[in-house]
Parts: structure tokens; C-alpha cells; sequence
């Protein structure tokens, strides 16, 4: 008696890549939409400033910051969809190489400022606005992540 073993596995790794992806972009999305939420405390006339800790007010409604927050997935043989030039503070911060077969999405802002509020300066206290975005949506980030119903 003959048995036929068929295997899929390659198939089955491009599938779960493509899930990966497509999870990872939704995280990215929900993560981006939490930073332009903190970010949406007004400051039109310039003389409320945000205080050391907090995230920075805007002056310029969305077309400031807020309007530059933006999110890309990239490598694992993929390209995902870029909304705006995205330029990744958090990866500028760990100041890190990615592997290009590693699935990785980066959400930031390409405005230079950026950074200086983040991070802070010598001359200024931090005003971050993704680290504390991060640290709020962890949880809802692992659950996208794992496919997850919200």
C-alpha cells in the first residue's frame, strides 16, 4: 500500500507572511492614529505651550505634526503601502540596521523637529508624543498582531 504525502509548506509560510502584513499594517495604523490623537490639543495663538512631559500642542492644526504622522511596512519580500514620507523617529532613537527579510513597519514623522520634541534637547525638556502612544496601545498592538478580533 503506497502513501501520498503532499507538502504545502511553502505555501503556508507565504500565507502566514501575508497575514503578518496584514496585521502589522493594521497595528501600524491604529498606532499612528493614537499619536495624531495626542496630538490634537490646540494651541492656535502660541502662548499655551505644552509643559515638559507632555506631548506638544499644535499651533498649526493638521498641517503641522499632526498631519505629518505617517507609517510604512516594509521587508520580508514586501513592500506595504506608505501613507506620506515616513521616516521613523523610533528607529532614528535605537539607531539600529533592519534586516531586509525581516517584516518590520516603522510609524513616525520625517519632520525634523520631531525628534528635538520627542527626545528633548539640551535646551529643551522632551514633549514626547510616540513613546507614551506606544506605550498606551502595547496591548491592542500584541492583540492586532495575533489576529485578534477588536
Amino acid at each position: 500500500m503506497a502513501v501520498q504525502f503532499n507538502w504545502y509548506g511553502g505555501e503556508y509560510m507565504v500565507k502566514q507572511k501575508a497575514t503578518l502584513a496584514a496585521n502589522l499594517t493594521k497595528a501600524a495604523i491604529a498606532l499612528k492614529g493614537e499619536i495624531k490623537q495626542s496630538l490634537r490639543i490646540g494651541n492656535k495663538t502660541g502662548k499655551t505651550p505644552s509643559a515638559p512631559g507632555e506631548p506638544p500642542r499644535s499651533v498649526h492644526g493638521g498641517q503641522g505634526l499632526q498631519g505629518r504622522i505617517a507609517h510604512e511596512v516594509s521587508g520580508g519580500g514586501i513592500i506595504g503601502r506608505t501613507v506620506g514620507a515616513a521616516l521613523s523617529i523610533a528607529s532614528a532613537i535605537i539607531g539600529h540596521e533592519v534586516d531586509q527579510r525581516d517584516l518590520v513597519a516603522r510609524v513616525g514623522t520625517n519632520v525634523l523637529y520631531g525628534k528635538f520634541l520627542e527626545l528633548g534637547t539640551s535646551k529643551m525638556a522632551a514633549r514626547p508624543f510616540i513613546r507614551p502612544a506606544l506605550e498606551k496601545m502595547k496591548y491592542e498592538i500584541g492583540r492586532i498582531l495575533a489576529g485578534d478580533p477588536i
